[in-house]
């Protein structure tokens, strides 16, 4: 969507959207945290996905600048596109039932 944004208004409104999605879905990953995690493990784990989140903040740009300036951008698309098709197959392959025995242990 970004590539039909020409204008720094439709850019902002662009970036607008983005931050009310994320502010819809960030409370809700931390409540689905909050809902499979043990009383015990529960602080590790909302510090565990802050933490990667942030981590994916500057690993994700950095490698996709290092591998689009290396092969091409391309490719940095390309391997984006495999990666979220293969976590996809493999959650549906997974089956509910089974990812929800994982997630309560």
């Amino acid at each position: 969507m970004a590539i039909c944004c020409h204008h720094l208004v439709g850019f902002g409104i662009l970036r607008f959207s983005y931050g009310l999605f994320f502010a819809a879905v960030f409370p809700a990953l931390n409540a689905l945290i909050i809902q499979y995690a043990s009383t015990e493990f529960r602080g590790r784990a909302v510090s565990l996905s802050q933490t990667s989140h942030q981590f994916g903040i500057v690993a994700g740009p950095l490698l996709g600048g290092v591998l689009g300036g290396w092969l091409g951008i391309q490719f940095v698309f390309l391997v984006t596109g495999l990666t979220l098709l293969g976590a996809a197959w493999t959650i549906k392959s997974m089956g509910s039932k089974h990812a929800d025995r994982m997630l309560t242990g």
